[in-house]
C-alpha cells in the first residue's frame, strides 16, 4: 500500500468515527420539503412554537463563553415564573440545544400551572410533542437549554479567536467537566434561587455529568434528577468500526497534533466527507453509512430528515474532544485525556491520565434510560458503569423496543411515547420525593 492510499484509508476511517460518535446527522430520503424549521436557529425555532427566549452568555472559569437559552412559556405571569422548577438540556457531540426542538413541527405555547409538574404522563394529554424542550416549557418548567464549548452558540471567549487562535480548540470532555458543567449549574441556581435543579443529558450530554459527580460529589446536591438518556461513559465495547478507526497505529497522535476545530465547515469533515461519499451517489453512501451511525431508520421522523440535516451546520466541537473518546476507546477505560508520557507527569503527576472514579458518586437520583440494540453506549459498557455505582438508580428503564439505538432517543417518530412520558414521570416522582424530604425537615424543626 502506498502512502497516498494509506492516507485515504486513514482518512475513512476517521471519518467512520467521526459519522458515528454520539450525535451526527441522520442519512435517509433528502426532498425538497420547504420547512422553515430548515433554516431556525434555536432563537427562530422557539418564537416560532410561540414561547419567548432570553439568552444567557455563561463565562467559564477558563474563560470560555457559552451560549444558554431559557424558554419562556409566556402564559405564566412573572410572579408565577418564580416558582418553575429549573431543568437543564445538554446535548451530546457535535450537536446543539437545537436537538430538543426539531423533531416535530409542533409544540405550540400553551397555559400551564406549577402543579402540572405533579401530574402524571397520562394525565396530561394536550401537550404531547417529540420537542422535549416545548414539552417541560409547557409542563411548566424552566427550561434551559445548553450549548458545549465549541458549537455555533458558545464559539466565544474572553480573550481567544476561535478563527485565529488555534489555543481555542484545546479542549476535550475533561473541560467540560471542570468547567462548563458545574459553572453553568451554579449560575441557573443563582438565577432562579433554587437549590437545585433537574439535568438531562444525551450521550455526552451524560458523560459530563457523571463526571462531574464523580469529580465533585457535593454537586449531587445541587442536580436532583440527572436523567440520563443513552448514558455513556465507558466506550471499550463500541461499534467495531469505532474500535479500529481509533486503533490505527498513530492516527489519534497525529489527529492530536493537528488539533483545531471539528464542525460542519472544518477542513477535516470536509475532505473526509467528499472521500467517503463524494464518488458516490447519495443513495449508495447512505446504504454504507447508516448502519454505523447509531439509529434505526425503520423508527426515524422521515418527515424531518432536512431540518435534522440543516441543523448540523450549527454545532461543533474541537478535534482534541474526538481524539479523547478514541483514547477511551482504546484504554477501555473512562479517563482524563492522555497527554503523553512526558506531559502527564506535569499535569497529572504521573505517566498515566488518571480515571474518572464511578464509585465516587453519592446521588440517589440518577435515572438512566437506554436501548438493548445501543451500538455507540453498548449495553455491557452501561453495565460497568452501572456496578461501579455504589448507590442505587432512582430508575433503571431498559426502551421496551428491542431495536431501540442511540440516536433514536433524538430521531425516533414515537418519541414522546417511548421516552418523554418516562422523562416526565421520572420529573414528576423526583419532585414528590423532594417534596418529602422538605417536609420532614419542617416537620423536625
Amino acid at each position: 500500500m502506498n502512502l497516498l492510499n494509506f492516507y485515504f484509508c486513514y482518512l475513512f476511517s476517521i471519518q467512520i468515527l467521526i459519522l458515528t460518535v454520539y450525535s451526527f446527522t441522520p442519512v435517509g430520503s433528502e426532498e425538497v420539503t420547504g420547512d422553515p424549521d430548515e433554516k431556525r436557529d434555536i432563537a427562530d425555532l422557539i418564537t416560532s412554537r410561540g414561547f419567548d427566549y432570553e439568552v444567557h452568555y455563561v463565562t467559564t472559569q477558563d474563560s470560555y463563553i457559552l451560549g444558554v437559552y431559557r424558554i419562556i412559556n409566556p402564559f405564566v405571569s412573572e410572579n408565577e415564573r418564580e416558582k418553575l422548577r429549573p431543568v437543564v438540556i445538554q446535548h451530546g457531540f457535535l450537536s446543539s440545544g437545537s436537538t430538543f426542538l426539531i423533531n416535530s413541527p409542533d409544540g405550540f405555547a400553551s397555559p400551564c400551572d406549577p402543579a402540572d409538574q405533579l401530574l402524571a404522563s397520562n394525565d396530561y394529554n394536550d401537550t404531547h410533542t417529540n420537542n422535549l424542550g416545548f414539552l417541560l416549557a409547557n409542563r411548566c418548567y424552566d427550561v434551559w437549554l445548553a450549548n458545549s464549548r465549541g458549537n455555533h452558540y458558545s464559539r466565544n471567549h474572553t480573550t481567544l479567536n476561535p478563527d485565529k487562535d488555534k489555543e481555542f480548540w484545546n479542549f476535550s470532555f475533561d473541560e467540560m467537566i471542570a468547567y462548563d458543567t458545574p459553572n453553568l449549574i451554579d449560575y441557573v441556581l443563582n438565577v432562579t434561587k433554587f437549590e437545585s435543579l433537574g439535568w438531562i443529558g444525551h450521550s455526552q450530554g451524560t458523560l459530563i455529568m457523571f463526571g462531574l459527580l464523580s469529580e465533585k460529589p457535593a454537586y449531587s446536591l445541587k442536580v436532583k434528577p440527572f436523567i440520563a438518556l443513552a448514558p455513556v461513559t465507558y466506550v471499550g465495547n463500541i461499534l467495531l468500526a469505532l474500535r479500529f478507526a481509533a486503533a490505527i497505529p498513530g492516527a489519534l497522535w497525529t489527529l492530536r497534533k493537528a488539533g483545531g476545530e471539528l464542525g460542519d465547515s472544518s477542513t477535516i469533515i470536509k475532505t473526509t466527507s467528499q472521500f467517503v461519499c463524494g464518488r458516490w451517489q447519495p443513495k449508495s453512501c447512505d446504504n454504507l453509512v447508516y448502519p454505523l451511525e447509531g439509529y434505526t431508520p425503520s423508527m426515524m421522523n422521515q418527515s424531518r430528515v432536512n431540518v435534522f440535516k440543516s441543523q448540523q451546520k450549527l454545532t461543533g466541537t474541537s478535534v482534541w474532544n474526538l481524539v479523547h473518546f478514541g483514547q477511551n476507546v482504546n484504554s477501555r477505560s473512562f479517563a482524563k485525556f492522555d497527554f503523553g508520557t512526558i506531559e502527564n507527569k506535569i499535569r497529572y503527576n504521573g505517566p498515566y491520565p488518571p480515571k474518572y472514579k464511578i464509585s465516587q458518586i453519592n446521588s440517589t437520583q440518577v435515572a438512566i434510560l437506554y436501548g438493548k440494540a445501543d451500538r455507540l453506549g453498548d449495553p455491557k459498557d452501561l453495565q460497568k458503569l452501572v456496578k461501579e455505582l455504589k448507590v442505587p438508580l432512582f430508575k433503571d428503564y431498559e426502551i421496551p423496543n428491542p431495536k431501540w439505538d442511540h440516536l433514536d432517543f433524538i430521531y425516533a417518530e414515537d418519541l414522546y411515547k417511548t421516552v418523554h412520558t418516562v422523562v416526565l414521570d421520572v420529573l414528576r416522582e423526583s419532585q414528590i420525593e423532594l417534596e418529602k424530604q422538605r417536609s420532614g425537615q419542617i416537620a423536625k424543626i
